[in-house]
């Protein structure tokens, strides 16, 4: 289904494997022309030559198996306005999502709860996040709603990956975006999850320079798409 006519359109299509049954899954990706060219005008504008644009999932799961040596994961990657769930199995993108709650939803439930000033929750969740044992777990408790819905609905993938390919699913979950950087949040998907949970370090097969390795290790889930960009081939 596309929400835009096809004349309206840039897309293109690969081919991903073939399954137990013989049929090949194919990847389609759709973006609106209008927003492709004004990315090829921002490229072009600070000097640059674009290559090739490609969906955020697809650098994301490219960069999670290059540093994470992993074939069979659930990724969730945190956006502003939207969250991303994708499964890898093989090391293929087999089942995608977008979820439509995102990182700034948490950040309005801290000002609504709080009657904070954005900057403000901002700091707040980015300081205290999920911990319990903070501000007596009322950050946590604050936030915890909108993490829920955002897990209620990638489980619910999970169950149609589950349905339609018929496999086990992943007990790895891999946490990208800067919103993963939530103190104590990969311990609290622990919990909920059942799963093995980590943050994304798409750094790590990568050698950095001295001067500036702590600085980007810190912030490493926020990478994730810009270095996936980078490892493509093609």
């Amino acid at each position: 289904f596309l929400p835009y006519p096809v004349e309206d359109v840039q897309s293109d299509f690969t081919s991903l494997t073939v399954d137990p049954s013989g049929q090949r899954k194919v990847l389609a990706v759709a973006a609106p022309k209008k927003l492709v060219e004004l990315y090829v005008e921002i490229l072009e504008r600070a000097g640059l030559i674009p290559v090739a644009i490609e969906s955020e999932t697809l650098a994301i799961l490219r960069s999670v198996k290059y540093a994470h040596d992993a074939k069979d994961a659930m990724v969730l990657d945190f956006g502003s306005n939207t969250t991303d769930m994708a499964i890898m199995k093989d090391g293929e993108l087999f089942f995608s999502q977008s979820i439509a709650t995102g990182a700034d939803l948490l950040t309005k439930a801290l000002v609504n709860e709080f009657q904070l000033s954005y900057a403000q929750a901002e700091e707040y969740k980015r300081i205290y996040g999920m911990r319990s044992d903070a501000v007596e777990g009322k950050i946590r408790n604050a936030l915890k709603p909108v993490l829920d819905m955002i897990i209620t609905e990638a489980m619910r993938g999970v169950e149609f990956y589950k349905t339609e390919v018929g496999a086990v699913p992943p007990t790895l979950a891999i946490l990208s975006g800067e919103a993963a950087l939530l103190p104590a949040l990969p311990e609290y998907l622990e919990t909920i999850l059942g799963y093995d949970v980590q943050l994304a370090d798409p750094w790590r097969p990568i050698v950095v320079p001295n001067n500036i390795a702590e600085i980007v290790r810190k912030s490493s889930p926020a990478f994730t798409v810009a270095i996936g960009l980078c490892l493509k081939d093609e």
